[in-house]
C-alpha cells in the first residue's frame, strides 16, 4: 500500500462528514483492501501529525467573532448548539450541549479566537 492511501481517509474524515464505512468504500473504489477500524486507527494516530502539516496553509480569519446559538434536535433530544463564527459566516469552532450554558460557550468561543489568531485548524461541523 502507497504511504498517500493512508492521508487521504484521515484528511477525508477531518474534512468531510464521511463515516469510516464511507471511507472504506471509497477506497475499495480506489481498489484497496481498507477495514473500518484501521481507518479509526488511522484517524487517531495521525491527525494531530496532519493537523500540523496543514495549519501553516490555513488563511486565518479578520479577527470579528461572535457566538450563535441555537437548538438542534439529536435522536429526538433537543440539544444547544453554541457556534462561534467569523465576519465572513465561516465557523471557526462549536459546543453542543444539553443544557444552555453560555458561559462555558463562551469561554470555548474565546479559545477558539485565540487560537484562530494563531491560525487554528477547524473542527468538523
Amino acid at each position: 500500500m502507497k504511504e498517500s492511501s493512508l492521508w487521504w481517509p484521515v484528511r477525508w474524515y477531518g474534512r468531510y462528514a464521511l463515516s469510516y464505512a464511507d471511507l472504506k468504500e471509497m477506497a475499495a473504489e480506489r481498489g484497496l483492501k481498507i477495514e473500518r477500524s484501521t481507518i479509526c486507527r488511522w484517524v487517531h494516530e495521525y491527525r494531530a501529525m496532519l493537523a500540523k502539516l496543514i495549519k501553516p496553509l490555513l488563511k486565518s480569519t479578520n479577527g470579528s467573532l461572535r457566538l450563535d446559538e441555537t437548538y438542534v434536535k439529536i435522536k429526538g433530544v433537543w440539544h444547544y448548539l453554541y457556534r462561534a463564527i467569523d465576519k465572513s459566516g465561516k465557523t471557526l469552532d462549536w459546543m453542543l450541549s444539553r443544557k444552555s450554558n453560555k458561559k462555558a460557550a463562551n469561554i470555548s468561543i474565546n479559545n477558539a479566537w485565540i487560537c484562530n489568531s494563531k491560525t487554528m485548524v477547524n473542527r468538523k461541523v
